[in-house]
């Protein structure tokens, strides 16, 4: 049985394209739903460190996100910079 209050999946997914630009590569992205949360990760590359804290900074500014983290350790290359970014959303 679905919740009513749960956010579609495509939803999540048109709120994270509409962050994402043009410059930056999503190879993978899964969500995983329980009860509280929606924990979302996201895997790609950017073609530059600041095209990747651009789009970070995107996803932090969506409402329904309630954490948007950033590892450093995705900031150690200037260019095609490999990424991983988990997102916590409310349902």
């Amino acid at each position: 049985e679905v919740d009513s209050t749960e956010i579609p999946i495509a939803t999540v997914l048109e709120r994270i394209l509409s962050k994402k630009g043009s410059d930056i590569r999503i190879d993978a992205l899964a969500i995983r739903r329980n009860k509280e949360t929606d924990s979302i990760s996201i895997t790609g590359i950017a073609p530059s460190r600041d095209a990747l804290v651009s789009f970070s900074k995107r996803l932090q500014g969506e409402p329904s996100f309630t954490n948007v983290n950033l590892p450093v350790g995705s900031l150690t290359r200037s260019k095609d910079v490999p990424f991983s970014i988990s997102i916590d959303s409310k349902i």
